[in-house]
């Protein structure tokens, strides 16, 4: 056996992997830092928002998260430990999550 057999993955390996939804394609740079700086005002509207009747604070911390989740894993994670309770509407964030990247790539 060569070292190269050795060390060769089964044809079907990748099949057998689950899905991980935490990778991430490679945005360019200027798209990253237009997410992460409209996460973060969204995340500083929800701020203001808990604070003050008139905005909904709940809904400008999901958006912001939500963005932030589209360029960090960190914000991804968290964004899944919140949404533990409801494992379908984890289901349909990441099915967005999924197009969204797909038309911020293509």
């Amino acid at each position: 056996m060569t070292p190269t057999e050795s060390h060769a993955a089964p044809a079907g390996d990748h099949a057998h992997r689950p899905h991980d939804p935490t990778a991430q394609p490679e945005l360019p740079i200027l798209t990253r830092v237009l997410l992460i700086v409209l996460g973060w005002l969204l995340l500083l509207l929800g701020v203001v928002g808990s604070l003050l009747p008139v905005l909904q604070g709940w809904l400008f911390f999901a958006l912001g998260a939500a963005t932030l989740s589209l360029v960090s894993k960190t914000a991804l994670r968290f964004t899944r430990w919140c949404f533990r309770p409801w494992p379908r509407g984890w289901r349909r964030i990441l099915r967005a999550r999924r197009r969204i990247l797909q038309k911020l790539v293509d």
